[in-house]
């Protein structure tokens, strides 16, 4: 029989939500759906203040709403679209973000729309960017990740398990012969919204936390404590 929140064990596999079934809260999925509508809310507010403090290098055309969960944005950078790169380049990539079902506790799925030749891309356009996703990581701090990911930051580029085993190999040979052309957009690599927006998963007051770090919150509105990367 299958388990609820709090009564699994090792001999009844659980099928809820691993953050649902630790605090035992919630007896049925009304409970996610509303973090979920929150959780929205407030990346909703944090994507539209890193486009705005992006200086137009991310533009989105579409914001997820409960309706439509989805997001389309446009960012302005250099990348490589072939293997003629750095000779030929793109200068703008436009992404595709589908949330699923469980978002947050299940990461978001980010597709390439225009022409680019990457080792973590797969031919379909679906962007791997092998992490963990952490369900308190909201969906600006993705969004940096994504620039950063089709710009060759080389701390994200992963050639040892690629999407693209052709493109791998490309870069590899590429980044021999043309050091200087990696990561090919060096201010979008380099540009850090010194502070990005976090809601506290209590009250969904929305926090200005310091980038790069990752840990324990406080919420000062409600005490609240969450785990946090940034």
């Amino acid at each position: 029989m299958p388990c609820g929140p709090g009564m699994c064990s090792k001999y009844s596999p659980c099928w809820w939500p691993a953050e649902l079934c630790r605090r035992g809260a919630a007896t049925n999925l009304t409970g996610a759906a509303m973090t979920s509508s929150v959780r929205l809310r407030a990346d909703v507010a944090a994507l539209q203040a890193l486009a705005s403090a992006s200086r137009g290098r991310v533009e989105f055309e579409v914001l997820p709403s409960e309706a439509r969960p989805e997001a389309l944005l446009h960012l302005t950078c250099s990348t490589a679209g072939s293997a003629r790169y750095p000779v030929q380049r793109e200068s703008r990539v436009t992404i595709h973000i589908a949330l699923p079902e469980r978002y947050p506790f299940q990461a978001p799925v980010a597709t390439v729309r225009t022409p680019i030749y990457h080792p973590n891309v797969f031919p379909s356009g679906v962007i791997c960017l092998g992490t963990r996703w952490l369900a308190a990581e909201g969906l600006d701090l993705f969004v940096q990740r994504l620039l950063r990911l089709v710009t060759f930051d080389p701390l994200l580029v992963n050639t040892a398990s690629p999407a693209n085993r052709e493109a791998a190999a490309w870069y590899e040979r590429a980044l021999r012969q043309h050091p200087q052309a990696f990561p090919s957009d060096l201010q979008a690599t380099a540009q850090a919204v010194e502070r990005v927006v976090r809601a506290c998963p209590s009250c969904a007051r929305q926090l200005r936390l310091q980038r790069g770090r990752a840990g324990s919150v406080r919420c000062p509105a409600c005490g609240a404590e969450f785990q946090a990367q940034t």
